[in-house]
């Protein structure tokens, strides 16, 4: 049978990334080419037989063959094809082979690289890598087995939840994947420096696009995770501080500290120890947040049930971490440098606080992620810190990164620059944005002044560094301002990348302020032609159709929204009752602008069906959040895309001198 066959490629699996392995020290440790290129033929039929396996499961599902527990529990006859082909990662024994399927992807690739400091680290890397593969294809193997069968084959299957039938389901899950996997390269490399004693050379510099690749999918995964959760949970809100979403944030912030602080180091020399603990910690804390959704170890709707599987994890992440730091602890004299921050007010010093408020963040989330086990454990009665816990430590920590924003571009390295000379002007711009909201629009809220006077002054920095830089181009090579600025940015992607990722955190921040701050929310029961005001408008119940469905009886609302007189919109939101599961699940509907989300969601449907309880909210500039996200894409590919050529980059040097 074909589950005989996909169990058969997951055993292969576990013998050939631990052949892997082995193969790979012994090759560093005598020095064999020989072993060494057997080592890489072995880590090529890993990915094939995991492919073996992936494709398999993804036959079984489409053949809907419900002898299979893993395509009873996630399909049924009536899922569409998308969604059929998203169930492979919709479970636990299907995600994890999702992951070690996209593990085996970069190992292969990371294998392929022909850079000097690759090939040095390359035999003990492998090592590594393959002992990762080796974990995951065990849990396949052993506690989270995909080809399990029952003992006898279902007339149709449970299908998924409603809440997984969204197009988040398709994307979200393995970007996040993506994100985690592409983590246990630069842990491997980092290792592989401390085992060989290698610390010195391009290694960290070779590792940057890595570093940047799996920050970019990670960043990408909880953004598209939000966006999932606002369109289809029906609550309104877009992030609650759920354990699972916590988990995943935890590792994106120690990454985001990473990608700032390993510039130190390339620069100045600083940081050496601080960057591998970072690399180290950031891929274990990946390994952390997929214990976190496996084990059942904390309540959250984002996870699955409880089982033995999280014991295996947190040996894995307990056994690294030991060997991580006794290595550190040995290569602690070759991590030693005289380098120093010399000013508070330079790029280093910024960069060092940058550290700081990311990586306390992040031990915050985990604390009150955490919070509840802890004292479960410590006095057998659970204490959750609620929403207000984490808004509390996030709003300010929030904040002192928008200044920092602000503040870092204009600095120089090892002093202070022409900060007098450059801060007028983006301070002038934010305190004019403060007066203009004050006095224009009405706004007296002192937060919310001060996070538009900072998100002002911030956004003025981004663009007067991208003005400096097409000056000083045009001054060099005379070219126009749009030519200036695409080769401004064509031939410098690293900073510039960089810089359109700092304007992205900005748009970002000016929606989450605005729904933050200024949110309307109101749930109310109307009867048919009632009408609620809600802000600037009026939203009033009309219709009301019921058609039954093969898997659901489905409730759609008409809703009228009208500005004055005038009918702008209509909306649709949904409120069906699924056979599977034997509840409702809510579909919101949306009327989006620049300004404003106007969110309309169906809480109940009275017994007679003349009267719906609708949650209706107002959202301020809660796109700008998403069109965030797409900018972060963006410069996240600039800064990823390689630089070309050596010609390519022949002005960028003076370039840069004319903007610093």
């Amino acid at each position: 049978m074909m589950t005989d066959i996909g169990s058969a490629a997951l055993l292969l699996v576990l013998v050939f990334s631990l052949y892997t392995a082995v193969a790979s020290f012994l090759a560093a440790r005598r020095r064999q080419a020989g072993l060494l290129a057997s080592a890489r033929r072995s880590a090529l039929a890993t990915l094939l037989l995991v492919s073996v396996a992936v494709v398999i499961l993804l036959i079984l599902l489409f053949r809907r063959d419900y002898q299979v527990q893993y395509v009873y529990g996630h399909v049924n006859s009536s899922l569409p094809g998308v969604y059929t082909f998203a169930a492979l990662w919709a479970g636990q024994e299907g995600s994890l082979l999702v992951w070690l399927w996209f593990l085996a992807v970069f190992v292969v690739v990371a294998v392929r690289q022909r850079a000097a400091w690759a090939r040095e680290l390359e035999p003990y890397a492998l090592a590594v890598l393959g002992l990762t593969e080796f974990f995951f294809a065990l849990l396949l193997c052993i506690e989270s087995k995909p080809f399990v069968l029952l003992p006898a084959r279902a007339i149709d299957g449970a299908g998924l939840n409603p809440l997984l039938e969204n197009p988040g389901m398709v994307y979200h899950p393995p970007t996040l994947l993506l994100g985690y996997a592409a983590y246990t390269v630069p842990f491997a490399y980092a290792i592989a420096a401390l085992v060989s004693g290698r610390l010195a050379g391009d290694w960290l510099r070779g590792l940057r696009r890595w570093n940047l690749l799996a920050w970019g999918f990670l960043g990408l995964g909880i953004l598209l995770g939000a966006q999932w959760a606002y369109v289809e949970l029906g609550w309104g809100g877009y992030w609650g501080w759920d354990a699972v979403e916590n988990a995943s944030l935890i590792p994106w912030l120690t990454g985001t500290a990473l990608l700032h602080s390993v510039m130190i180091q390339e620069r100045r020399g600083l940081f050496r120890v601080w960057n591998l603990l970072l690399i180290v910690g950031t891929f274990l804390l990946c390994v952390f947040a997929t214990f976190i959704t496996r084990s059942g170890f904390v309540q959250s709707v984002h996870a699955f049930s409880a089982s033995n599987i999280g014991y295996y994890f947190l040996s894995f992440i307990g056994l690294w971490l030991v060997a991580a730091l006794w290595l550190l602890a040995q290569r602690r004299r070759q991590l030693r440098t005289e380098a120093m921050v010399e000013e508070v007010l330079s790029r280093e010093g910024t960069f060092l606080l940058n550290n700081v408020i990311f990586t306390g963040l992040a031990a915050a989330v985990m604390l009150g992620t955490l919070f509840p086990a802890l004292t479960e454990a410590l006095s057998g009665t659970q204490i959750a810190l609620g929403r207000s816990f984490f808004d509390r430590v996030s709003g300010p920590v929030a904040l002192a990164m928008l200044a920092l924003l602000g503040v870092c571009p204009l600095l120089g390295w090892r002093r202070s620059g022409n900060l007098r000379a450059a801060l007028p002007v983006p301070i002038g711009v934010g305190l004019a944005t403060v007066v203009v909201l004050a006095l224009v629009a009405g706004v007296h809220q002192a937060l919310a002044l001060f996070a538009f006077g900072l998100i002002a002054l911030v956004a003025t920095t981004v663009a007067v560094e991208f003005v400096r830089g097409v000056q000083a181009r045009h001054k060099i090579t005379g070219e126009g301002a749009l030519l200036a600025l695409y080769n401004l940015v064509r031939k410098n992607r690293r900073r510039y990348g960089g810089y359109i990722v700092h304007l992205a955190v900005v748009l970002m921040a000016l929606g989450i302020t605005g729904e933050a701050l200024f949110k309307t929310e109101r749930q109310v029961t109307l009867q048919r032609g009632e009408s609620l005001a809600v802000g600037r408008y009026v939203v009033r119940y009309e219709d009301l159709a019921t058609e039954m469905l093969a898997n659901k009886e489905r409730h759609v609302a008409t809703v009228g929204v009208y500005l004055g007189e005038q009918r702008i919109a209509t909306l649709r939101p949904e409120y069906n009752f699924y056979n599977n599961v034997q509840q409702y699940v809510s579909e919101v509907a949306i009327r989006s602008t620049a300004a404003e989300d106007l969110y309309v969601a169906m809480a109940g449907i009275s017994t007679d069906v003349n009267a719906i309880t609708f949650r209706v909210l107002l959202n301020p500039l809660m796109a700008w959040l998403w069109v965030g996200g797409i900018v972060m894409l963006l410069g996240t590919a600039v800064a990823f895309w390689p630089e070309g050529s050596r010609q390519a980059r022949v002005a960028v040097p003076a370039v840069r001198r004319a903007v610093s």
